[in-house]
């Protein structure tokens, strides 16, 4: 199953300048998801080291959670209510990543009771791991 932007917006109270996940290419609803994003030029959060331009890890962070929260927020059940991040632990940071870079996100449920859960979530750039972490939310 795919989702395009539009889609997107039915789900996360997300909106542009702040939503970055352009679309989902897999979803197992209560299982897996995988989302894509690409970091444009004219992003106005860019960080800047010299002359290269890129994705803050802040913001991959917020971009690996907000496809996350696709997942959670998916089934019918869940539409409407509120996921609230509450941490990241075992975050690792491999990769910068640059403008032009197109990510790919995975996102597995590890844990799903009642209110509380846990995801294992994984960015790529070209194939190479560039962050990585689990994250617990809960949902309101």
């Amino acid at each position: 199953m795919m989702l395009d932007r539009t889609q997107i917006q039915a789900i996360l109270p997300h909106r542009a300048p702040f939503l970055f996940v352009d679309s989902i290419s897999s979803i197992v609803p209560g299982e897996r998801i995988a989302g894509e994003f690409l970091v444009k030029e004219t992003e106005r959060f860019l960080a800047r080291e010299g002359d290269e331009r890129y994705f803050p890890p802040t913001l991959l962070a917020e971009a690996m959670a907000q496809i996350g929260a696709i997942l959670v927020l998916f089934p019918e059940e869940n539409r409407g209510k509120t996921i609230y991040f509450r941490s990241i632990e075992e975050a690792e940071f491999a990769l910068r990543v640059p403008v032009g870079s197109r990510v790919r996100v995975e996102a597995q449920i590890k844990r799903l009771r009642s209110r509380f859960g846990s995801l294992a979530v994984e960015a790529f750039v070209e194939g190479r791991l560039a962050a990585k972490g689990v994250m617990s939310f809960a949902l309101g």
